[in-house]
């Protein structure tokens, strides 16, 4: 298949979703990892491109899903202290996941590191 990698790991995302939909956990975490390896690798092909925002926040949010907790506060992070990013809504929904985060890590029991805590 020749489609751009958001494409592509935009309909596996859709997929997770619908799994997520039908209850069937395992399938929905399976498809979900394979977007996230999908928008990793768009990320890295495009990453001269100046939309990179909604990108670093799915890369985000898609680790914190998968319980990856470390890189979903790090693609956060990068979001909300790049100076060249100024959506703000962007900015905020980061903000926001990167606390829903730390929670999602003090329930799991997770150790918090040293960035993590100071935020």
């Amino acid at each position: 298949m020749n489609a751009k990698g958001r494409i592509t790991a935009s309909l596996l995302h859709h997929i997770a979703w619908l799994y997520r939909y039908k209850g069937d956990g395992e399938q929905e975490r399976r498809f979900l990892q394979y977007a996230l390896d999908e928008y990793t690798r768009t990320f890295e092909s495009e990453g001269g491109e100046l939309n990179n925002a909604r990108l670093m926040y799915l890369l985000g949010e898609l680790n914190r899903r998968l319980k990856h907790y470390q890189p979903a506060v790090k693609w956060f992070t990068r979001v909300i202290n790049d100076k060249r990013i100024t959506d703000a809504g962007m900015i905020r929904a980061c903000r926001e996941q990167w606390a829903v985060a730390r929670e999602d890590m003090l329930a799991d029991r997770v150790e918090l590191q040293e960035e993590v805590q100071g935020m």
